[in-house]
Parts: structure tokens; C-alpha cells; sequence
């Protein structure tokens, strides 16, 4: 549980840009 928290504090750290790219593939997705 600890790696997968330290994992997605990495994602959450890393550039937002590829969280906007992420976010606008799941709307395209739906």
C-alpha cells in the first residue's frame, strides 16, 4: 500500500500537463 501511495505521490508531482492529458483522454473516452 505504501508503494502504490509513493507511486501515485510521483503522479501527482509530475508535470501538470500530462495530468491535463490524462484528464482530457477520459472525457474523450466516455
Amino acid at each position: 500500500m505504501k508503494k502504490v501511495k509513493n507511486i501515485f505521490h510521483k503522479i501527482a508531482n509530475a508535470d501538470p500537463m500530462i495530468w491535463g492529458y490524462v484528464m482530457l483522454n477520459d472525457r474523450l473516452s466516455k
